[in-house]
């Protein structure tokens, strides 16, 4: 039962980890993204 838990646990903080991760990536893309958009209002002079 105690092999269980701590399996649960584990997986629970590697699920945590990779979800963080993601949502790191997909902050860095959307920042990256507005970045491009502004290079681009400026070249463009709107």
């Amino acid at each position: 039962m105690e092999f269980i838990f701590i399996f649960a646990v584990n997986l629970f903080e590697v699920f945590f980890i990779y979800l963080f991760q993601v949502m790191k990536v997909v902050g860095a893309f959307g920042v990256d993204a507005l970045v491009d958009d502004e290079v681009l209002a400026v070249f463009l002079g709107d």
